[in-house]
């Protein structure tokens, strides 16, 4: 980490060939550009051509002024009338990381903190060491080279052709070094950490995690294991998508054999009772809101069954739950008995507090996250920090409900004290101000023989 680090190599090599080399060209000319590819052993390089018949040594400038003045565009291309085109031939290259550079190696490039100078909270700051290499320096003088051999090409002879540097027009080509930038200032410092598949020649993995640490990732230039020569930002987004979606991935594990979601970004198949409702956010999660009643799944029941849900609040006071097992009435309008899916279901309870709403006090097993509600105590807390993904596992045979929270066994009701056997399936929005998040609910019917098995 730290080494490795690449930049950039740029030059600027701007020229001024009169129009009559180019043979009979209209009167009204746009500026344009182009882009030009150059390899050698020493790394790739590319030049970005830009011309305008402008007397001005900066091509560039006149065509960034016209992109936005189109309804000018008539009038400023009447206007010219100068006799030669002026060319700039931008050239960038790539510099070659060094994996095995140290930082007491000043000829090698490589990021660290600073031996000698500190922030104003006492914190060392960044160092950063850029040098060109003996190979850098051989890849920019080709490239350099290859600019004047583009432009004495284009010009047709050196009576043809006038160069600009030191803010003057000269009749020589630039000598070496004279026309480029310098290390650093076109803002593509990339490489410390560096992807590949091996842990003990890079940093992190293909997806941007850092190899032996399960949820730490980077993302940007930083990444590259080779800079090129092109502007990064496409790269650098396109593997930010990756890592992005590999984070989603493992965040939202694929299905169990048999097992099928029940959410989708129309909520097609469920019903809202009571006064509150749910809503969607983006394609996979829902998120309670407004008041008491239950969100149904009234397409289908369910009898013996394995279900698994992640679900998260955001508040202590946050509460709701998963219903399974129950019944409901006609179509579900708000004016219908909600209070069927407590009365005559099983409730798997999420809220922290405990709260007892017969004795008016927390923290009862009864009715904490991971009891079923009323029925059978939770017997820990097994829940994440507010704001994190937890998952409930919940598995129904016969009368026998066993609920694990994060991989821990939290209740196990084994008597169902009169209630249904099969039924629906929901979630509870419980009161106004109570925002709880659901996802990737997913279940398994299971047959009369795996519930024997389950059984003995």
């Amino acid at each position: 980490m730290g080494r490795n680090l690449m930049a950039h190599l740029r030059s600027n090599t701007t020229v001024r060939i009169p129009r009559s080399v180019f043979g009979a060209l209209p009167k009204q000319l746009a500026a344009a550009a182009m882009l030009v590819r150059g390899s050698t052993p020493q790394g790739r390089y590319h030049f970005q051509v830009t011309a305008a018949a402008v007397d001005s040594p900066n091509a560039e400038q006149a065509m960034w002024r016209m992109v936005p003045d189109l309804d000018l565009l008539d009038q400023l291309l009447a206007s010219e009338e100068f006799d030669k085109i002026t060319i700039t031939f931008r050239g960038i290259g790539e510099m070659l990381g060094d994996k095995n550079a140290t930082n007491t190696n000043s000829a090698t490039s490589w990021m660290d903190l600073s031996p000698f100078e500190s922030d104003e909270f006492g914190m060392r700051r960044a160092y950063v060491n850029l040098v060109a290499t003996a190979k850098d320096k051989t890849l920019w003088d080709t490239m350099d080279q290859a600019a004047i051999n583009l432009a004495q090409a284009l010009a047709g002879g050196p009576a043809n052709i006038e160069y600009f540097y030191d803010g003057a027009s000269n009749a020589a080509p630039p000598p070496p070094g004279k026309v480029r930038d310098g290390l650093g200032t076109t803002h593509h410092e990339a490489g410390t950490l560096w992807i590949g598949t091996d842990p003990n020649t890079s940093v992190l993995n293909l997806d941007g995690r850092f190899h032996h640490i399960q949820n730490a990732y980077a993302a940007g230039p930083a990444v590259f294991p080779a800079l090129g020569s092109a502007n990064p930002s496409l790269t650098a987004l396109t593997l930010a998508r990756r890592t992005a979606a590999a984070i989603a991935d493992r965040a939202n594990p694929a299905p169990a054999v048999g097992a099928f979601s029940l959410i989708n970004p129309t909520l097609a198949g469920w019903q809202m009772a009571g006064s509150g409702r749910f809503t969607v956010i983006g394609n996979d999660t829902i998120e309670s809101e407004g008041g008491i009643g239950p969100l149904s799944y009234t397409k289908d029941e369910f009898s013996d069954f394995a279900l698994s849900v992640q679900w998260r609040s955001i508040n202590l006071f946050d509460n709701s739950g998963v219903f399974i097992r129950f019944p409901i009435l006609g179509n579900m309008n708000p004016s219908e008995d909600w209070k069927l899916a407590v009365d005559q279901g099983y409730e798997i309870q999420i809220d922290d507090r405990g709260y007892d709403p017969n004795t008016n006090a927390t923290g009862s097993p009864l009715h904490m996250t991971g009891a079923v509600y009323q029925l059978a105590p939770a017997i820990k807390l097994a829940s994440k920090s507010l704001g994190q993904w937890n998952t409930f596992e919940i598995e129904a045979v016969g009368p026998d409900i066993k609920v694990r929270l994060n991989g821990e066994l939290v209740s196990h009701l084994t008597n169902n004290q009169g209630r249904p056997l099969n039924g629906h399936i929901g979630l509870q929005n419980h009161h106004a101000g109570s925002r709880v998040q659901f996802r990737n609910l997913l279940v398994k019917k299971m047959g009369a023989a795996v519930a024997a098995g389950r059984a003995r």
